[in-house]
């Protein structure tokens, strides 16, 4: 599969991210902000880490720190769009450098 044909895959991926973002910094963090103030930022990283338990280990610990780091990079700015751009960024970069390597679309 070429990169071009990848286009319509990484749309519904990044849409799946987007929602992603959109249900834990969106609607869970700023839901607890007006309580919790920056605490906030712990309490919704805390169910985004479990999401990512069934990953392989570096991913589900490195998602404990983008939580706090996405979170209060939300907190901070009351917009989701960072948290948004780097796991679409991630995701994309790397099925792009897999497939440039092998020709074919990661499993």
């Amino acid at each position: 599969m070429e990169l071009g044909a990848a286009a319509p895959f990484w749309t519904c991926y990044s849409t799946i991210l987007f929602c992603t973002e959109y249900f834990f910094r969106g609607i869970l963090l700023f839901a607890l902000a007006p309580r919790l103030g920056v605490l906030a930022v712990a309490v919704s990283t805390i169910p985004y880490a479990m999401i990512h338990l069934h990953k392989p280990a570096p991913e589900a610990f490195a998602s404990i720190g983008a939580g706090f780091i996405l979170g209060y990079l939300a907190y901070t700015t009351r917009r989701i769009g960072g948290g948004v751009i780097v796991p679409c960024a991630v995701a994309i970069g790397m099925d792009a450098t897999a497939i440039w390597r092998n020709g074919t679309m990661p499993n």
